[in-house]
């Protein structure tokens, strides 16, 4: 019986940033199962974006130095990115097997 109830219960991947540029780290999870990143922000309340695959690295970070964390998955030694203000960006930076390090991406 436990077996079969893990088969059902969602895995769910959580992070905490700065998605609105308030200042302060928001509430953000991303489901595998639906490939749907959900979004709590400060000012902007609740949303959700369908991003990703389910086999994806989640790395939410600021790409654009813009004060606010963009949604973002590493796949394959590729970097992609749906960013808050200049819209989907994909680079081939890494090894397939390479674990990403996001961090804040100051031009």
């Amino acid at each position: 019986m436990g077996s079969q109830r893990s088969n059902r219960i969602a895995k769910l991947y959580s992070a905490s940033e700065d998605l609105d540029g308030a200042g302060q780290a928001n509430v953000s999870d991303f489901r595998p199962s639906d490939r749907v990143w959900y979004l709590l922000r400060f000012a902007s309340g609740f949303s959700a974006a369908q991003f990703g695959l389910n086999s994806d690295k989640i790395i939410p970070a600021d790409y654009e130095g813009d004060g606010k964390a963009d949604i973002a998955v590493f796949r394959d030694g590729a970097w992609y990115l749906q960013r808050s203000t200049a819209s989907f960006t994909g680079v081939a930076f890494d090894a397939a097997n390479d674990k990403p390090l996001p961090n804040a991406f100051v031009p």
